[in-house]
């Protein structure tokens, strides 16, 4: 099998994705990590958008985004484990893997916003637009959790599981308390999934380029100003 480089940095819920799903196809990858923000980081010549996982293969191509790379290494492992032949099947993992990454690609512009600027320079109409984004896909999926198979898992909870991951460091236990059955599901998917822990963000690994920000302040956002 060919070499395998995932380039990512330990936040990321998308790269999170790809290094569960490799797990659970018994993929190795290389991990190195990436910095978004540095120029001079090959990241940006690898993947022009400068966006984080990026996947280098034997022949010198780069795969982009999530999304791809998981096709391939379901292409790669030649299994229907993850991401289902049969129509229905595939639709819904599919579905569920697109509400899990807007919910991520979202969080992360709130996460962004309060980053890179101070108090007086941030934009509450745009914080509370992505903020709606996140409190409507919760509701959504808070009603809708139980007919995802913990124990069985495919691309769709593969990706819901490592958006929750990332939504619980960086905006903290707030939303846990108000979409409880949501973090039981992830709960559980962690007791019987153990692959999840590959890669999985932890609070340590935070890299601080910027102003750190604490994660209530972040969960408190989602509530005061989503619209």
């Amino acid at each position: 099998m060919e070499r395998l480089v995932l380039r990512t940095a330990s936040p990321s819920p998308l790269g999170h994705k790809v290094q569960v799903v490799a797990a659970l196809l018994d993929i190795p990858l290389v991990v190195t990590s990436a910095n978004t923000l540095d120029p001079e980081d090959s990241l940006r010549r690898q993947n022009p958008l400068g966006k984080v996982p990026v996947l280098l293969r034997d022949d010198g191509s780069a795969l982009y985004d999530s999304r791809v790379i998981v096709e391939f290494l379901v292409c790669l492992a030649a299994t229907e484990s993850l991401i289902p032949r049969e129509r229905a099947a595939r639709i819904e993992a599919l579905r569920w893997q697109a509400l899990s990454d807007g919910i991520a690609d979202a969080a992360i512009l709130i996460y962004s916003e309060f980053q890179w600027r101070p108090q007086e320079m941030r934009h509450a109409p745009w914080i509370g637009h992505q903020a709606g984004k996140v409190r409507r896909a919760l509701h959504d999926v808070e009603k809708n959790i139980a007919v995802l198979n913990a124990s069985r898992p495919d691309v769709g909870s593969v990706s819901l599981a490592c958006t929750l991951g990332y939504l619980e460091v960086r905006f903290g236990r707030l939303l846990r308390e108000n979409w409880p059955l949501t973090f039981q599901w992830l709960d559980e998917f962690a007791d019987r999934v153990p692959q999840f822990r590959q890669g999985a963000p932890q609070p340590a690994t935070f890299a601080s380029h910027l102003r750190p920000v604490e994660p209530e302040l972040l969960g408190k956002a989602i509530f005061d100003i989503a619209a």
